[in-house]
């Protein structure tokens, strides 16, 4: 299975200069290809390879459910209860004060049992 690297780490997986690398590239020794503007290298040319084992369409689990209509409504009065909620939140004029929260966290934190030397 190829395994493709930036030229740097080819170099240093090889044990040979960058220099060595990128010669090879160009004399085209080396196996490389280009993906969103790098080259990369392959490492493992001759490795072999595996494939991914195919299942029949019947045999292949599903990627979404359908929901019921039941389902969808349920999920849409959830939804509007939520921001029923959060309207009444913003006009009672209650909301997190985060200064305050970190002054809290920092009054009540505790040190290390054990400092390390």
């Amino acid at each position: 299975m190829a395994c493709w690297v930036v030229p740097t780490i080819a170099a240093e997986l090889w044990g040979i200069s960058v220099e060595q690398v990128t010669a090879a590239i160009r004399e085209g020794r080396a196996a490389t290809k280009q993906e969103h503007g790098f080259t990369l290298v392959d490492v493992a040319p001759n490795s072999p390879q595996i494939e991914a084992p195919r299942k029949r369409p019947e045999d292949r689990p599903a990627s979404f459910v359908s929901l019921t209509a039941d389902e969808l409504i349920a999920l849409h009065v959830e939804a509007d209860a939520a921001e029923v909620d959060d309207e009444e939140e913003a006009d009672s004029g209650s909301t997190f004060d985060y200064r305050a929260a970190r002054a809290q966290n920092a009054r009540e934190r505790r040190k290390p049992a054990c400092a390390v030397a």
